[in-house]
């Protein structure tokens, strides 16, 4: 069975997991605001999937190892199937506030399977092509599953019962997988640290991504509204920056099968600040020029990740591919945590742009950091090697390529 077919069932699993969670992340704040919750709250809600979401990270990686990737990706479906399903029978602040932590853990436990998966079916010439499939995939999902709310009525439970239908459907395609999971590694564990000091340019562009994604997802439909776009404009403006990831990402993972990943990832962030300059300047423009410009930021901003996650993985090195996935995650968990709250100083000094001055900021320093890297740090391959088969269908990769000081 070639590479692709392997992953197609995770693909498509993890297409239709984020079609629920972007149907279920737009509904709940706009159901919220119907239901008079107040708005610390709703505020709440998005820490509480924070939180879990870093849990999920920490959690994920023995649940996996006890029990497998396939089992361990139908849990936490079950997991947000069972939360979503209460979120909509149950409509109160406090039960809101907690089972939104249920949908972080359970997402954060689903990247970290996928992930993982993905790199023990990658090798260094198809690793970002690969992940370029998987956040296509996602993203796709994402956009799919927010338009899907404009078919329902928020007021109404059959929005929820939707979202509940498909987290369930999420887990068939990888139970039925014919494909052979990842073999449990068995060996000593890294420490967190230890792992991070080997790829410093994947920590730091995780760490930026979680920063930019998140206070681009929470602060753009404010700017948007604060710079007079209507409700329906507000709408395309995050419908195209999402639709325009998700069309970059092949593209740019198969670039960076070719080229080195860490100047690819500069190029990216520095196409990133250019883009959110571009805001800043041209926050009084009319509307079609605005959604433009957003289709420009979610085609730099969004791309990067699938990028520093085939980096970190080749720096790393094989056997470590579960460990990776979580701390990469975790990393990214916190950045996603501090982004919305460190761009509002930006907002304050700068008006409605501040929040793409902020993303800005980030994206240079991400891009001096890459510089430095490159011109201070060279790279060396890991031995290069067959793949090595463990059972039929199975193979462990012993390839990649790890920074090393000079």
């Amino acid at each position: 069975m070639s590479k692709g077919r392997s992953v197609k069932s995770l693909l498509i699993s993890g297409a239709i997991l984020h079609i629920a969670g972007g149907l279920q992340s737009l509904l709940m704040p706009i159901r919220a605001q119907n239901e008079g919750f107040d708005i610390s709250s709703i505020s709440l809600m998005g820490s509480t999937y924070a939180i879990g979401f870093m849990l999920g990270c920490l959690i994920a990686p023995r649940m996996i190892g006890r029990v497998g990737h396939a089992r361990a990706y139908t849990v936490v479906a079950a997991i947000a199937a069972f939360a979503v399903g209460w979120v909509g029978l149950w409509v109160s602040e406090y039960a809101w506030i907690a089972l939104r932590s249920l949908t972080g853990f359970a997402f954060a436990a689903a990247a970290t399977v996928a992930e993982s998966w993905l790199n023990e079916r990658a090798s260094p010439e198809n690793r970002g092509t690969l992940f370029g499939y998987y956040a296509a995939a996602n993203f796709s999902g994402l956009t799919l599953g927010q338009l899907l709310l404009t078919q329902f009525d928020p007021i109404t439970p059959s929005p929820f019962m939707l979202a509940g239908m498909l987290f369930a459907a999420a887990l068939i395609p990888t139970a039925l997988t014919r494909s052979s999971q990842p073999q449990p590694v068995n060996g000593p564990k890294t420490g967190a640290w230890s792992l991070l000091k080997l790829t410093p340019v994947g920590a730091c562009a995780v760490f930026v991504i979680g920063l930019g994604s998140s206070a681009f997802g929470t602060l753009a439909p404010v700017y948007a509204q604060e710079v007079g776009l209507s409700l329906a404009e507000t709408a395309l403006f995050m419908t195209v920056a999402l639709v325009c990831g998700a069309l970059f990402q092949i593209p740019i993972g198969r670039l960076s099968d070719r080229k080195d990943r860490r100047r690819v990832l500069g190029a990216i962030s520095v196409a990133s600040a250019l883009t959110s300059g571009l805001f800043i300047v041209g926050s009084t423009a009319p509307a079609w020029v605005q959604i433009a410009l957003a289709g420009g930021v979610g085609a730099t901003l969004y791309t990067l990740y699938g990028v520093s996650i085939a980096l970190a993985n080749e720096q790393i090195g094989p056997g470590k591919f579960l460990e990776t996935a979580g701390i990469m995650l975790l990393v990214f968990g916190t950045g996603a945590v501090l982004g919305p709250l460190l761009a509002l100083p930006f907002k304050q000094w700068m008006g409605p742009s501040g929040l793409f001055g902020f993303i800005a900021v980030i994206h240079l320093v991400l891009a001096a950091v890459i510089a430095t890297r490159i011109l201070t740090a060279k790279v060396t391959p890991y031995a290069h090697t067959d793949y090595v088969p463990q059972r039929p269908g199975s193979v462990t990769i012993l390839a990649g390529d790890a920074e090393v000081a000079p």
